[in-house]
């Protein structure tokens, strides 16, 4: 890096802590011995950041569903995946001297580290807030 000394050290002591902070926070939300996402009669939980939040039905205001395809060298492997995203409400003060709007619950589905399709997922869903679901979603991206 072309940076001067005094700029160097204190940006490669932050960058070490941010990674560092990273990993150890997924280990132990990897060995916490707690579900990382679960769908009840009473809402959705799970990790949003470093912390656990449960979100009821009612408190869930969009539903994100994208779509990835995992690609090595610029080629195509496996079939799309589905990403769901259950956004809750806003949590905490506004950031950065009152600029931004407080950060939302976001909790997380992937198909990859979980056994359940993301469809499944979806009609699950359907059942308790069928207003956040779009037709579109439930279709198979492969």
């Amino acid at each position: 890096m072309k940076l001067p000394f005094w700029i160097r050290i204190p940006f490669l002591l932050w960058s070490s802590y941010k990674f560092l902070r990273f990993f150890s926070v997924l280990g132990v939300q990897a060995f916490d011995k707690k579900p990382d996402f679960v769908l009840s009669p009473e809402g959705v939980s799970g990790w949003s950041g470093r912390s656990f939040h449960h979100v009821p039905w009612s408190a869930i205001s969009t539903l994100h569903v994208a779509v990835h395809q995992p690609k090595l060298w610029g080629f195509d492997i496996g079939s799309p995946k589905k990403r769901i995203t259950l956004y809750g409400p806003e949590t905490g003060p506004r950031r950065i001297f009152g600029t931004l709007p407080p950060r939302k619950i976001a909790i997380n589905y992937a198909y990859g580290p979980f056994p359940e399709k993301t469809e499944t997922i979806l009609r699950l869903v359907d059942q308790y807030r069928p207003d956040l679901i779009k037709e579109e979603d439930l279709v198979d991206p492969a």
